[in-house]
């Protein structure tokens, strides 16, 4: 809901997040990053936060590890999500041959000793061509060119629009659009008073509030709402 996504951009901004208008990186937008509905990787951000992380990678290097990132290698998704997990925190391993010996290279996707080293970018309305028909997910958080995080928002004025179908939604763009979620870390629901935040795999009664900014054990301050809670709490670069 676009009442609710304005709010959400302005305090990612303010965690010095980028922001772009899903229809202005599109195909044929005026800031182009896409060459099809179907590509949900950044490519050419994913290819120079590599080239940035990885100074020594050529060009072949690079191209396979986009590859890794970018084929599904089970039937089932939440294999497929854990698959890609593993090459976010540990790197894409890719072999080659060098002077008649097979090495393996350790490609870095995040930089995860300092975060400000890697490109943080909110993406709403980002369209994705399923299946059967097209998706836009409101709000979709990118690393690296790589979209970890989902939010599905609501307003919270319409008394027909719930946090709860916000999730059932998410269960059906899972269906339509699965992609998207080979990569995903974090799934958010909420409107402008609640949110909770999950994985693909969790169930609804998983779904959990966020509960502090920096540290549990502290209250939370005085008349924030669980979203803003949520979005400065979880959402800082480290």
């Amino acid at each position: 809901d676009t009442i609710t996504e304005q709010p959400v951009i302005e305090w990612l901004k303010e965690l010095e997040y980028e922001h772009a208008f899903g229809p202005d990186i599109a195909p044929a937008g005026p800031f182009m990053e896409r060459g099809n509905f179907k590509e949900v990787l950044l490519t050419q951000r994913l290819r120079g936060s590599i080239r940035r992380l990885n100074p020594d990678a050529t060009d072949w290097l690079i191209d396979q590890a986009v590859r890794q990132l970018s084929q599904a290698t089970n039937l089932q998704q939440d294999l497929d999500n854990k698959q890609i997990y593993e090459l976010l925190v540990g790197g894409v391993k890719v072999e080659t041959r060098e002077n008649g010996e097979t090495k393996t290279k350790v490609l870095r996707l995040i930089d995860f000793d300092d975060p400000k080293n890697n490109e943080f970018l909110a993406v709403n309305q980002f369209a994705i061509e399923g299946h059967e028909r097209v998706r836009r997910p409101d709000l979709v958080v990118f690393v690296n060119g790589i979209p970890l995080t989902i939010f599905e928002l609501k307003n919270p004025a319409d008394e027909n629009a719930t946090i709860f179908g916000a999730y059932k939604q998410l269960g059906e763009y899972k269906n339509d659009i699965p992609e998207i979620f080979r990569h995903n870390q974090f799934l958010v629901v909420g409107d402008l008073v609640q949110a909770r935040y999950g994985t693909i795999s969790s169930s609804w009664e998983r779904f959990s509030a966020w509960k502090a900014l920096h540290d549990e054990n502290e209250k939370p301050p005085k008349g924030i709402s669980q979203l803003e809670l949520l979005v400065r709490g979880m959402f800082p670069k480290e």
